[in-house]
């Protein structure tokens, strides 16, 4: 019976100890995935800063928000113009792909600036009815005999302000020093925003 219970009083300890063990395994594994986390978060953010500078960049202006949008394409221009408008109001690196919604325009004229205006316009209305700010936007022109039609997919995430940094509100799309040098594979696009 002493044998008995000085194994049983073994196993015992040795259970302990294990589920000890097993406990420190689930905090060291816990912490390693929270810095995992925050490394992630790092390198997207450092990430984004390059390909930022590849996508769009924000120029002088006195008073609202001045965007020049490159791309290989005239789509890709129009598609990182957009995200600079995003990125104008909130960090778009922090905005999942949770949401989609579709925009399509057609223009009557072979007029880019004016399509330009109306792509940037109905993003603004997007987000304005639905509160959904994007960051993945996919864009598609196509010439037609009459002009142009514009279709996009966006895909974003309704606003949170505990998680997404409200940078300014951008009022509206405006024709001011706007410029398109459609010479593809070095598309630029220029425009101003109203905040």
């Amino acid at each position: 019976m002493k044998e008995l219970k000085k194994r049983a009083e073994k196993l015992y300890k040795e259970c302990k100890a294990l589920r000890k063990q097993m406990e420190d395994v689930g905090e060291l594994r816990k912490k390693a995935m929270e810095r995992l986390g925050s490394l992630e978060e790092k390198m997207k953010q450092f990430e984004s800063v390059f390909t930022r500078k590849d996508r769009y960049e924000f120029l002088e202006h006195t008073a609202d928000q001045y965007i020049r949008a490159f791309g290989k394409t005239l789509e890709e221009a129009f598609e990182n113009g957009g995200l600079a408008l995003f990125d104008t109001m909130t960090d778009i690196t922090k905005v999942h792909p949770l949401e989609y919604a579709k925009i399509l325009i057609s223009r009557e004229d072979h007029d880019l600036q004016a399509l330009l205006y109306d792509f940037i316009e109905e993003l603004l209305v997007k987000w304005e009815l639905t509160n959904i700010l994007f960051s993945d936007i996919k864009v598609q022109i196509k010439k037609t005999k009459k002009g142009y039609e514009v279709f996009a997919q966006l895909k974003g995430e309704e606003f949170d302000n505990q998680k997404h940094e409200q940078k300014v509100g951008v009022k509206a799309m405006t024709y001011c020093l706007m410029r398109i040098d459609n010479t593809p594979p070095n598309v630029i696009i220029e425009f101003v925003v109203d905040i």
